[in-house]
């Protein structure tokens, strides 16, 4: 019988498409596919040859590569390792750096261990059965439902690129997530890590974090062009990426925002860019020994050294974050001017997130509630008749037709049709300025009247 060979051509022609052994032993398919029109180079993988050249030879033909549309054909016995590094590859150009690495931790971490399963076989038990089995191991409900938000999201394009019909993940059950309300400092606290960030290298960072609340990343990617210390506005440009320090856009579109500077927080930075020997506005803002940004995990490492000899519990440096919004709002900022600030998409966001206040704010509140509250006037509990009878008593014996109208509580069309109509005795003088001339004693009579009606 003759072999098979799972050989590929030495030479392919241009747009035949290639296969190579990769160095994890995987095998990768790389073609050029029309997407919408375009031309796209992607890679597919395999862990076997055989199924890499029956894929090749299938995507080859003339309608192949139209007909694909960038994705193996349903037949193909695709496994969900294969699938996992296909959607890798492609998420690459679609995320940040630091959010790729996330998924790719999660992949290789997590998910293989579903990595032999066929896709096409996959089913939402043996999705819920691989989530007991992590939490049994240790994995935590937060961790948990990281994983599942990578699996959903990878097999959710598998739908979209018709691998398998439907998704898997979507009817899952997942453990409820534990929501920990991230709390900020005391004043007292605040007020003891402010004059001890004195002492510290690079203590003017945690003073301006609480005067802004900039994000930590932030904070580490300011050079002194982002600060204009005469008009005192900041301006919220880049931040600092997780791998390698690198600038980057900043976290959302709303994170690119301008911050006004209070007066203490301008001079803390004029004397800090004073005491720098080279402070050009391409210098970073907090340069290290060798003059390059300070990194955020070098400020890290220094707020909590700082909290460790105040004796402060060990916050995380984003609670500076929620200081400076708990103060914000003590103060009797609006949540709107708040939510600019902080950089967020919408006022409820900050309203869930940040609407935290301290126990000594409340208690001012509730204080007020004794001075707000007040016995209501003895005028107020009488009925509408009693007032009216009060407010014509005060009136002369003879009245005006406004007078009148007023003390009775009736418009001035319905007090003329009384007059006219006689229901109401009146003098007509023929003046403009007092034409009816009404007695007290009349208008008291039909005051009585209307209460008993």
């Amino acid at each position: 019988m003759e072999k098979h060979s799972t050989k590929s051509p030495s030479r392919r022609q241009h747009g035949q498409g290639s296969v190579r052994k990769r160095a994890d032993g995987r095998w990768e398919v790389r073609l050029t596919c029309f997407v919408d029109g375009q031309r796209q180079r992607k890679s597919f993988y395999f862990d076997r040859a055989e199924d890499a050249l029956s894929f090749l030879r299938t995507a080859t033909t003339p309608e192949g590569p139209n007909a694909l549309e960038h994705s193996p054909p349903p037949s193909e016995p695709i496994t969900l390792r294969c699938w996992l590094h296909t959607w890798l590859e492609a998420e690459k150009d679609k995320v940040k750096a630091s959010t790729w690495n996330y998924y790719e931790s999660i992949v290789r971490c997590h998910l293989m261990r579903l990595g032999d399963r066929r896709i096409a076989d996959l089913s939402t038990a043996d999705i819920e059965a691989f989530y007991r089995q992590v939490q049994r191991q240790g994995l935590s409900a937060g961790s948990l439902h990281g994983v599942h938000c990578v699996l959903y999201g990878a097999l959710r394009e598998a739908v979209r690129q018709g691998v398998i019909p439907s998704n898997p993940a979507h009817l899952a059950d997942l453990p409820p997530k534990p929501k920990s309300e991230a709390t900020g400092l005391s004043p007292s606290q605040q007020a003891l890590l402010v004059k001890s960030s004195q002492r510290t290298p690079h203590g003017v960072c945690i003073r301006l974090a609480l005067a802004t609340g900039l994000r930590i990343g932030e904070l580490a990617a300011l050079h002194w062009r982002d600060i204009d210390l005469s008009d005192r506005v900041l301006y919220v440009l880049h931040t600092q990426g997780n791998t390698g320090g690198e600038l980057a856009p900043p976290k959302t579109y709303h994170a690119r925002r301008s911050i006004p500077l209070t007066a203490s927080i301008t001079a803390d930075l004029t004397n800090w860019k004073q005491a720098q020997e080279d402070a050009s506005p391409t210098c970073p803002a907090f340069p290290d020994a060798d003059g390059q940004p300070l990194r955020s995990a070098q400020i890290r490492r220094e707020y909590k050294r700082l909290l460790a000899s105040c004796g402060l519990p060990s916050y995380p440096f984003h609670a500076l974050r929620h200081t400076f919004a708990t103060r914000a709002l003590e103060c009797g900022m609006d949540f709107k001017t708040l939510s600019l600030i902080l950089g967020h998409s919408s006022v409820s966001f900050t309203m869930d997130v940040y609407a935290h206040c301290s126990t000594a704010h409340i208690r001012r509140e509730m204080q007020r509630m004794d001075y707000e509250y007040r016995e209501p006037e003895p005028e107020a509990l009488l009925s509408r008749l009693e007032r009216c009878r009060q407010q014509l008593a005060a009136c002369p014996d003879l009245m005006t037709k406004e007078q009148f109208r007023i003390a009775c509580h009736i418009s001035k069309r319905k007090a003329r049709e009384l007059l006219v109509s006689g229901i109401v005795p009146c003098q007509m003088t023929g003046k403009k300025t007092w034409k009816y001339r009404i007695r007290k004693a009349d208008a008291m009579e039909y005051l009585e009247g209307r209460g008993k009606r």
